[in-house]
């Protein structure tokens, strides 16, 4: 996705934080505009004799790939629920479906999933073990990206757009029935307790005005491992969306 907007080929992406920060440290020209998630989406399940997040300790747990987006967030789940990620053995696993089989074969402990797949834990015999983005841990996952140079070109290009996501946001949370034919139509997913999971979720953690958070990129920085003498405002632009609201 970041080559891709280097290269022109896009001029809008949606893109996980982490992924923003690496690529502006190796000298991409991007920055976020708005800010999508900046809570932790994920469903921490595990095996149903698996009663507390404490549990975790020494257990293998399934991430989807080492160093990947989800593993850093799968990290962080585990720091900020009292687990040091290094008192358990993290093994890549997949996308959340093979995760989900790895754990009911009992090759693994535990992993974490987004909400579109509680059903397919329930069918599994698994236990939703903790949700997630009701922990008070802001860290900026997804959000909108454009190049800075793109956006000096196209700054009412860039604020047009950023209206219409807005406008998005505000329709998603108005219109469920239509909201989840639209989540449908888009995703290819036709299980209506999938969709209804998934929508009700991310309607409690879209934001609006949809900011990208500074504290949301702090916390990337001590994940990733970020120059400490870095301000968080090199990686976003709140400027259009605030250009917007004086309207």
């Amino acid at each position: 996705m970041a080559q891709a907007l280097l290269s022109d080929s896009l001029q809008f992406a949606q893109m996980a934080g982490s992924v923003l920060v690496r690529s502006v440290q190796s000298g991409a020209d991007l920055v976020m505009i708005a800010g999508y998630v900046d809570r932790i989406s994920y469903i921490l399940v595990s095996r149903p004799e698996i009663h507390t997040v404490k549990e975790l300790m020494g257990k293998r747990i399934a991430t989807a790939s080492i160093g990947g987006s989800v593993d850093m967030v799968l990290r962080f789940s585990l720091k900020v629920s009292g687990i040091d990620p290094k008192n358990t053995i993290l093994l890549p696993s997949g996308p959340p479906m093979t995760r989900i089989a790895a754990i009911a074969s009992g090759q693994m402990d535990a992993t974490i999933v987004p909400p579109e797949n509680l059903g397919a834990v329930e069918k599994a015999g698994l236990k939703a073990l903790k949700d997630l983005s009701d922990v008070d841990a802001p860290i900026q996952h997804t959000g909108l990206v454009v190049r800075r140079s793109f956006l000096k070109e196209n700054r009412l290009l860039g604020k047009a757009f950023l209206a219409a996501v807005v406008d998005a946001i505000e329709f998603y949370r108005r219109n469920d029935r239509v909201a989840i034919d639209i989540l449908s139509k888009f995703t290819g997913i036709t299980d209506q307790r999938s969709l209804k999971d998934s929508y009700e979720f991310h309607k409690r953690l879209f934001p609006l005005p949809p900011y990208p958070s500074a504290e949301g990129f702090k916390t990337l920085f001590a994940e990733i491992g970020a120059a400490k003498n870095v301000s968080p405002d090199i990686f976003f632009d709140q400027s259009l969306l605030q250009e917007l609201a004086a309207k």
